[in-house]
């Protein structure tokens, strides 16, 4: 910044470039066309200056540009809100860098306020998201989604409490050194901010393992009827496999073959076998033996010491 003496100061401001619809793909082959309609989220941040009439070229002295609030250009908002509304902090006389940081503190200020907004909707969708409904493997894609997304949304609220932190650093430092109401207003903002971020936080901290719990019980509940599958599965196997393999011992013979006279032999012999080998695969096997010996056992006991005494 230049300050020359009863002359006008010369100040460089560095600020990002306009948004604008013309899109430059990086691919040859790219399939979005170059021209993109972009619109600002929620409309932009709130106009947060007193300013209720439009300043006219009259009233700024320059006939060939009037100032005017635009949200794709941080040059148009800073050069909009000097030229209406000089802020308190600002010494004409004795003009220093950091009062040309008002301005531009008061606008991300604004543009976090729209970002927070964004932070809840996106919250309370992926709480309506976490309601199960009759599809496994729809629902467990979808969670694991969510909680992908939930993850991300994390990383991000811990980056911008680490930029608000600093935000709030550097303008408590001013708010110290001015007597002015400007920075404490501002310091009182960013510290709004900086809970509501907070409490968003311990939500999603919250939804996180709402989510993983929500993917575990669906886990288990596939599991369960994947078992109830295979089950089925074992009780058709136990029923067929006995039928067929007497089908097999009786194809051998014409007589046994379907229109023949011993045709009835084949049910005689499938469906009891068939209903043997049921009860054999449903019942524990082992234990049933296990149980059958040890009724031996006590039963040798009890007849031995029957024999034994006198």
């Amino acid at each position: 910044m230049l300050v020359l003496p009863l002359k006008p100061y010369t100040a460089i401001i560095l600020v990002d470039p306009p948004i604008k619809n013309n899109y430059i793909p990086s691919k040859r082959n790219s399939r979005l066309p170059p021209n993109l309609d972009s619109k600002a989220f929620l409309g932009g941040y709130e106009d947060f200056s007193d300013i209720k009439f439009p300043v006219t070229p009259r009233d700024t002295g320059n006939h060939h540009h009037v100032a005017q609030a635009s949200d794709r250009a941080m040059l148009d908002e800073l050069v909009y809100y000097w030229t209406h509304q000089r802020p308190q902090v600002f010494d004409p006389s004795a003009p220093a860098l950091q009062h040309f940081s008002y301005y531009p503190l008061k606008i991300v200020a604004a543009e976090w306020v729209n970002y927070i907004a964004a932070l809840g909707l996106s919250l309370r969708e992926y709480e309506l998201r976490t309601s199960l409904t009759g599809n496994l493997v729809a629902e467990l894609e979808s969670l694991n989604t969510n909680l992908r997304i939930l993850q991300g949304w994390r990383r991000r609220i811990l980056s911008t409490q680490a930029k608000l932190q600093r935000n709030m650093r550097f303008i408590r430092t001013r708010s110290n050194s001015s007597s002015t109401e400007d920075w404490k207003d501002l310091l009182e903002d960013y510290e709004f901010l900086a809970t509501e971020v907070a409490n968003y936080g311990e939500k999603l901290e919250a939804m996180v393992p709402l989510v993983t719990s929500a993917a575990a019980l669906i886990e288990s509940r596939r599991a369960l009827t994947e078992t109830e599958n295979v089950t089925r599965l074992t009780a058709l196997a136990v029923i067929f496999i006995p039928l067929s393999y007497v089908a097999a011992l009786f194809s051998m013979a014409d007589a046994f073959a379907p229109g023949g006279q011993l045709f009835w032999v084949y049910f005689v012999t499938a469906v009891p076998l068939a209903v043997g080998v049921g009860v054999v695969a449903k019942v524990d096997v082992v234990a049933v033996v296990r149980k059958s010996w040890e009724s031996v056992r006590r039963w040798m006991r009890s007849y031995g010491s029957r024999v034994v005494s006198p």
